[in-house]
């Protein structure tokens, strides 16, 4: 029997790691349990998080070096709501750290300033209250996580099904301090096209709920549990909601930056999710545009952020010429 494991963890600087594991616990063998494994997209919504955790036979959190998106109404971080659901509902949970003096890392994956703070408060709460291995490679988190999971769906499936019970109080959440400030913003427009700003988004135009993509980096030929849609009072704003930034482009100004970008994707790339993905970086929305470019084509989403960067260095190179060719003739 397939089991559905939830990966939580934060998207871009552990893009890598959660392809790596997406692929190798993709094929069951007698090496490795037989698992569906579950990831967010940016854009997914927090109700349908904790959904997907909910469901889940077991949670992986992973943490490195980033806080990742904060819910503007609890002022917690996305992956701390994950951990908190998991933890309400009794899911059997593996939690990995990295290993800060020995993980390899960008300067650019590192949190500062009170993110930093509050990404180090979690940790030390995880440390307190649940098994934490640290790993140093995304392969040695890979080799952890099968030795692991072999262990904890082994205890699963051999414990008897519980009987379903009432909760008599729910579970206290994680306490973690935050600076007093005011409520983050989500995203800011940098002020060069290529130094973007990665947060969450959505794309300008709402979805139905029983249409949103739900999960990202799922195992080839398995499926999951299915998003119901979403209650009909209107909740409060999301992350995701706030984020959805993108400058909307005329058919000549498409036209216009098409015809500089159109080497880096080739015939494959259809103008709808071209336009899309340009709207994004013209904004500075990378996650979004890095995401967008990932649903519309084959590639992965760490080949889709490499992707971003050439077309954000493009059109920086064009923006910069315009600009020479005003001045000289002024």
């Amino acid at each position: 029997m397939t089991a559905t494991i939830f990966v939580s963890s934060t998207p871009f600087d552990l893009a890598l790691h959660r392809q790596k594991i997406t692929e190798s616990c993709g094929h069951a063998g007698t090496a490795r349990p037989d698992v569906s494994v579950v990831a967010t997209l940016p854009e997914t919504s927090i109700e349908n998080r904790l959904h997907l955790v909910r469901a889940a036979r077991a949670y992986i959190g992973i943490f490195g070096m980033m806080l990742g998106d904060v819910d503007p109404v609890s002022k917690k971080s996305l992956v701390q709501l994950e951990l908190e659901e998991a933890l309400a509902h009794n899911i059997p949970m593996l939690i990995y750290i990295m290993d800060e003096d020995e993980h390899w890392v960008l300067p650019k994956h590192v949190d500062t300033g009170d993110s930093a703070h509050q990404l180090s408060e979690l940790k030390g709460l995880l440390s307190q209250v649940q098994d934490v291995r640290f790993f140093d490679s995304a392969d040695d988190l890979v080799a952890k996580i099968h030795n692991d999971l072999f262990r904890v769906l082994g205890a699963i499936n051999a414990a008897p099904t519980p009987k379903p019970v009432p909760v008599s109080a729910p579970v206290k959440p994680l306490e973690v301090k935050v600076a007093e400030k005011a409520a983050p913003t989500v995203t800011e427009a940098p002020t060069k096209v290529n130094e973007p700003v990665i947060s969450a988004a959505v794309p300008a135009e709402k979805v139905p709920a029983e249409k949103v993509p739900a999960t990202a980096n799922v195992a080839p030929a398995k499926t999951t549990t299915e998003i119901p849609s979403a209650p009909s009072t209107p909740a409060p704003p999301t992350t995701a909601s706030l984020a959805s930034k993108r400058y909307i482009l005329t058919q000549p100004r498409f036209e216009f930056f098409k015809d500089k970008v159109k080497h880096l994707f080739g015939p494959y790339m259809s103008d709808t999710v071209l336009k899309d993905v340009l709207e994004y970086v013209l904004a500075g929305n990378t996650m979004s545009a890095s995401s967008t470019l990932a649903r519309g084509t084959s590639l992965s989403l760490e080949d889709a952020i490499e992707e971003i960067r050439k077309t954000e260095l493009v059109i920086l190179e064009t923006v910069q010429r315009h600009a020479a060719q005003n001045n000289e003739t002024k």
